[in-house]
């Protein structure tokens, strides 16, 4: 009896053992690569978000599809910001019981607000969807992979004046620090090749009906109106110009390459000059037919420049773990290394801090289409 009670002592200790062995060896030697993402997936930007989330979803599927990297497979854990500060930085806390070692967040206050936590946890982030200044200046664990207001201002302040000789300009940009940003660069730099800026106002978010605001602008005659911002009341601003008869030139920034923004002002964008990337939706170039058609099969539609940024977002972030695994300074220092990688929206670098170097071109808009009219080479 005492022999038989040993033996099964004995058994329950080695269960329990190898229980135990289980859970450490999980811990230790995790299946997945975890990356966090904090995207707005619902208020007025979810649209943007969902192309986010659509874009890294098309990544994540290759990679995966070829054995993932080093043998793990990689998963995406999204939290909704509803680009809300308070609900981002809950957010980062809940990845960050996860454990994951590198983010990706949207929006321009989100990535602003979240930054402080991002250096105190030491966790490297990239922010997209974020074109607004400092983002990347507030920490050196914040990255940035989108487009910056004042590049694109000072792109096509240069290029107005210079190529296409205006001498006046008026501008409308969207009433947030993204806005200020443009509007300040945009005069500066236009205004320092001999313009004149006869006037600026601004437009919220969700506006509808910008007409008060263009009807000042018209009234003082300018050359050309600079549009700048997104959501509705960009949307608004580009139709409404022209249906209150402003017959001069529309300039523009690279929410009108998005989709969604190019059918809803249509045909009122029509000889609008804009800055938008190298990536287009009718691109030949093997990285980016293979991205677009993967996102057309999966989803059913086109995605646009925020999809190719948020895509590129993630195999930049993949090449990291490759480089240096699953840990938060590896691949923080293997994301400030990057030089002249192969992206969707042209050769990408982190040469200069932490904003995303690449190709930034100006288009047309032709008959419907965009066509690249500066830029490029």
């Amino acid at each position: 009896m005492k022999r038989n009670t040993w033996v099964i002592v004995g058994l329950g200790f080695a269960v329990v053992a190898l229980i135990v062995g289980v859970r450490v060896f999980r811990k230790s030697g995790p299946e997945v690569h975890k990356i966090g993402a904090i995207v707005f997936l619902t208020g007025p930007q979810a649209p943007l978000g969902t192309e986010v989330k659509n874009a890294l979803t098309v990544g994540v599927d290759e990679i995966n599809e070829k054995g993932g990297i080093k043998g793990k497979r990689v998963e995406v854990l999204y939290e909704d910001s509803k680009d809300s500060p308070r609900d981002a930085i809950l957010a980062f806390s809940r990845l960050e019981t996860e454990k994951v070692p590198v983010m990706i967040c949207t929006g321009d206050v989100v990535s602003l607000n979240l930054a402080p936590t991002v250096e105190e946890k030491r966790i490297p982030t990239i922010a997209t969807v974020a074109a607004g200044p400092d983002i990347s200046k507030k920490s050196d664990w914040v990255f940035r992979v989108f487009i910056q207001a004042s590049r694109q201002a000072s792109t096509m302040a240069e290029y107005s004046s210079k190529t296409l000789g205006l001498t006046s300009a008026a501008i409308l940009a969207i009433n947030n620090e993204f806005g200020t940003t443009t509007t300040e660069t945009f005069k500066n730099v236009f205004e320092r090749n001999g313009g004149r800026i006869t006037k600026s106002e601004t437009f919220d978010v969700a506006d509808r009906d910008v007409r008060a605001q263009i009807t000042k602008l018209k009234g003082t005659n300018p050359q050309a109106i600079y549009v700048s911002g997104f959501g509705d009341g960009y949307g608004a601003a580009v139709k409404q110009v022209r249906e209150l008869g402003f017959a001069g030139q529309l300039l523009s920034d690279a929410t009108l390459s998005i989709p969604y923004f190019l059918q809803q002002t249509s045909p009122a964008n029509e000889g609008a000059y804009f800055t938008s990337t190298m990536y287009d939706e009718g691109s030949k170039a093997p990285l980016a037919a293979n991205f677009i058609r993967r996102y057309k099969e999966k989803f059913g539609s086109e995605p646009g420049f925020v999809g190719a940024f948020a895509y590129d977002a993630f195999r930049l972030i993949a090449n990291a773990i490759e480089i240096a695994g699953d840990n938060p300074q590896g691949i923080k220092d293997a994301l400030m290394s990057t030089r002249d990688f192969q992206g969707v929206v042209g050769k990408v670098s982190f040469a200069n801090g932490n904003d995303l170097d690449f190709p930034l071109v100006i288009k047309r808009m032709e008959k419907g289409k965009a066509v690249i009219v500066w830029g490029g080479e």
